[in-house]
């Protein structure tokens, strides 16, 4: 802008000498007089509108520098609370991945848990059911024993009636408290495995609620954390976390199907030695009412 002042003033000192020298043939010259006028005019209206334009560029150059610094603070401050919100949202994601970690522990547990007392009581019914069996084979085999004795007792009956006599009064007072004795065991034994059934479908059932109360205490974590994560846009760490939950599903049913499993197996074995159980006892009350009637026809 200074040169071109310069050039200006240059031009108006010409002009003005050249004026002088003009008035002094202002006659033959007044064409030239009034060009130059005209020309002085315009040159005189170049460096007001040269002014105009450079007080207008300043203007505008004062506003976009304040506007500028006005910008510059907005955008600092915007930078910060960001880099604020970035710390907030990187700390509550760090306690959620902490939280997911422990329940996800402590979901374990519980699994390990129910797998550890389905395993318990299924034991203790396989060994309550072989107890059984042994003492109902062994009952099997007294009768089968006593029935034996009585047949050949019966076989020389015309030789040792007298004897005879004796040993079927005894045997019938021995039959009678075995019978009683059967029959009270039978009952407490039976008692003791419906115990034991009814334990086992009650620590399921508590299980069960504690893990539907895992799934869903997980379930509103997990929807809080991935509304984060779709408003972060940070998709990746939601296909990661996905695949860890489907395997960690998967292995849930998987647990959950191998107890189901046991504990179907171990009611139909219950069931089949129960059933079992109660032929024997039906037979051997069979042959104890056959064997009274046998021996009150003899007495």
């Amino acid at each position: 802008m200074e040169k071109i002042n310069d050039l200006i003033d240059e031009m108006t000192e010409r002009l003005e000498v050249m004026e002088s020298k003009l008035e002094l043939s202002s006659g033959s010259f007044s064409k030239i007089n009034n060009g130059v006028t005209s020309l002085r005019q315009s040159i005189i209206n170049l460096q007001e509108n040269t002014k105009n334009t450079t007080v207008s560029l300043s203007e505008k150059m004062m506003r976009i520098q304040e506007n500028l610094l006005t910008q510059t603070g907005v955008s600092h401050a915007t930078l910060i609370k960001l880099n604020e919100q970035v710390k907030f949202i990187d700390n509550i994601a760090d306690d959620l991945m902490v939280k997911i970690r422990l329940h996800s522990s402590a979901f374990q547990d519980d699994i390990n848990n129910i797998e550890q007392k389905t395993d318990t009581l299924t034991d203790s019914l396989k060994d309550n059911i072989n107890e059984w069996q042994s003492r109902i084979e062994t009952l099997d085999n007294d009768l089968k024993n006593y029935l034996e004795e009585t047949n050949n007792n019966l076989n020389s009956l015309q030789d040792i009636s007298e004897k005879m006599r004796s040993q079927f009064r005894e045997q019938r007072e021995y039959l009678t408290n075995k019978s009683d004795s059967l029959q009270n065991l039978s009952k407490e034994k039976i008692a003791e495995i419906k115990n034991l059934i009814l334990e086992l479908f009650n620590s399921i059932e508590e299980n069960l609620e504690k893990l539907k109360q895992v799934c869903k205490e997980e379930n509103q974590q997990l929807n809080s954390w991935l509304n984060m994560k779709i408003k972060q846009g940070e998709f990746q760490d939601i296909i990661e976390e996905i695949k860890t939950l489907q395997n960690t599903s998967k292995k849930i049913e998987s647990l959950t199907e191998e107890s189901g499993e046991k504990i179907v197996i171990s009611l139909e074995k219950n069931n089949d030695s129960l059933e079992e159980m109660n032929n024997k006892l039906s037979t051997a009350q069979q042959l104890y009412q056959s064997s009274l009637e046998t021996i009150k026809s003899i007495t």
